[in-house]
């Protein structure tokens, strides 16, 4: 597995995880330029043919061990039925009454973070039914889909899709798992 804090990049091992917590050989130590602890870490890995990657804190250890603790906010996402991507896309949305009727007009908002399953606005404390329209880059295709605003946070708006047909949500799933496997091989060989 390979670790990024700071300037610094090296491999490690685990060796124990309890909980979000996990204990990590490090043969030659934690480079100088990772210091000092505990710091911003990420972590990569391979499992099961997919790369993950965790943002968290790296803490302090011995010279051939150290702690790495995932994150609050990292943790939940993970633990999702579709795996998100933190970016920023211009994104169309109309409200809707809750029979599907437009309620108003459209309005180009930023994503925080997108995955098959919905979406995170920049628009903070937005409510009800609305429809989305986002160009992937890369000429991945246009998703369009329905869905509520679910939650509301310091970030934005969430919006849970539950009005998006198979192919389409195939389709964003791909994407989010191919820039994230992309984003992971380039920090993995850094």
């Amino acid at each position: 597995m390979n670790l990024h804090v700071r300037n610094a990049r090296f491999s490690a091992r685990v060796v124990h995880v309890r909980g979000t917590e996990t204990t990590l050989a490090v043969p030659r130590g934690v480079p100088a330029a990772a210091r000092p602890l505990p710091a911003e870490a990420e972590m990569s890995f391979e499992h099961e043919r997919q790369i993950v990657m965790l943002s968290g804190t790296l803490l302090g250890g011995d010279d051939v061990s150290a702690r790495f603790r995932i994150d609050d906010a990292v943790a939940p996402r993970e633990l999702r039925r579709f795996v998100r991507l933190n970016c920023t896309l211009p994104i169309l949305v109309t409200p809707l009454t809750e029979d599907g009727s437009e309620a108003g007009p459209q309005e180009t908002m930023q994503t925080v973070d997108i995955s098959a399953g919905g979406v995170l606005l920049d628009r903070k404390d937005l409510s009800g039914a609305v429809r989305v329209e986002l160009d992937l880059p890369g000429g991945h295709g246009t998703v369009t889909a329905s869905g509520r605003i679910v939650r509301n946070v310091s970030d934005g708006s969430g919006v849970s899709f539950d009005a998006i047909d198979a192919g389409t949500q195939q389709t964003l799933d791909g994407f989010v798992l191919g820039v994230r496997h992309q984003l992971a091989q380039r920090f993995a060989q850094a």
